[in-house]
């Protein structure tokens, strides 16, 4: 066989194999991060570099949050971050720069947010946040300037808890950053941008209902329903779009759909109810600055008992079961998706083996794929000016 011949067909196997990957029925892969060495663990935070944090079991049973290198699995001798004490922490959020939030509980007994530094463990003498001024606290996001928001008891001797926002790399200041209530006694701090708008749910005037909100330039705003009775925000991008679920009017409003609103508004219930993937109820916890939202949905109601998968959300269109889009010999069920990168890379819950565990779905092509349709294409390039030559 003429040598160029020869290269000419590597190049195309290799472009095959590349493109196959790439618009095949498989959009994704599918990492399974394992433990810290006990049999469970979840993940709550992927940064745009493929960091993910949660919390994983120990091999001495004990719940601790870890994060990982970027695109790898855990690594029990190096990602476990430890606690604010000698019992359980676990992880919430993760910013580009590997600082890392959540909640461990202290000497004390009472549980405490913390903040790490970048890349380093809990540091019990530098990144206990305090309260609001109760006894406890719970950090659950963080953005790129290191400003942390989460809930706080605000006295002691009450389950009252009010939102708060922390300076940039500061503990929790009770005079500056509890961010009030829309009218009821408590309020919830789920998600930061890097503009610092916060959103969570708040408790109504008479605390019968609880609304989603936006807290930005030091006012709370009513977000609204999907027609509803109830609502709360999980997640704001960098473009003020917000995600979360929302109670309906419908067949049966007992149940919530998962929402996206245009960026600074409202819930809109003529747009912006993302809908479910078949059953009742879909709620949303992620989205990335391309507006892509993932989170869970139910299925059906089949054998006596819910079904429910994780979903995304492409910005038009149905929403996606992410089951449909792996490799089905995988040994996945991907049941809950809880963050999403710029990148598109996803992480979340499922069952594999049988066994409870935290995954990092990457799309096809990867970086590398795209390399090898760049190689492939370079050598036919190749071989087709030397022919002819």
């Amino acid at each position: 066989m003429n040598k160029y011949l020869r290269i000419s067909l590597v190049g195309f196997l290799l472009l095959g194999t590349a493109t196959s990957n790439a618009w095949g029925a498989v959009l994704y892969t599918v990492t399974d991060l394992g433990t810290l060495g006990g049999t469970a663990s979840g993940a709550w935070g992927v940064n745009n570099s493929g960091q993910v944090v949660g919390w994983a079991a120990t091999s001495g049973g004990v719940w601790h949050a870890f994060r990982t290198a970027a695109n790898q699995p855990i690594n029990t001798a190096t990602d476990d971050l430890g606690a604010l004490d000698s019992s359980s922490s676990q992880a919430w959020g993760i910013n580009d720069s590997g600082q890392v939030v959540g909640f461990s509980y202290t000497s004390g007994g009472p549980a405490h947010g913390f903040r790490t530094a970048p890349n380093q463990r809990i540091n019990p003498g530098t990144d206990d946040l305090g309260t609001l001024g109760g006894t406890r606290s719970y950090a659950n996001a963080i953005n790129a300037s290191g400003q942390v928001v989460g809930e706080s008891d605000v006295a002691p001797q009450t389950t009252h808890s009010h939102a708060f926002r922390t300076a940039a790399n500061q503990p929790i200041n009770p005079a500056t950053d509890d961010l009030g209530t829309l009218g009821g006694t408590m309020s919830y701090a789920y998600g930061i941008n890097d503009s610092g708008q916060v959103v969570g749910r708040s408790n109504l005037p008479g605390d019968m209902s609880e609304h989603a909100f936006l807290w930005s330039n030091g006012q709370m705003t009513d977000l609204g329903t999907l027609g509803g009775r109830r609502s709360e925000a999980f997640a704001i991008n960098n473009g003020g779009q917000v995600v979360g679920g929302a109670y309906t009017i419908g067949a049966d409003p007992r149940f919530q759909h998962a929402f996206r609103t245009a960026p600074n508004q409202p819930i809109n219930p003529a747009t912006d109810d993302l809908g479910t993937l078949g059953g009742w109820e879909s709620l949303a916890y992620g989205i990335n600055d391309r507006g892509q939202v993932v989170g869970y949905a139910y299925t059906d109601a089949s054998g006596g008992h819910a079904v429910y998968n994780a979903f995304l959300y492409s910005g038009s269109g149905p929403m996606l079961d992410l089951n449909n889009l792996i490799d089905p010999a995988s040994g996945w069920t991907l049941t809950g998706a809880t963050g999403i990168n710029d990148s598109g890379q996803i992480v979340g819950y499922g069952t594999h083996s049988g066994q409870e565990h935290t995954f990092l779905m990457t799309p096809i092509p990867e970086p590398s794929t795209f390399a090898l349709l760049a190689s492939a294409a370079s050598l036919l390039a190749y071989a087709w000016r030397r022919r002819k030559r």
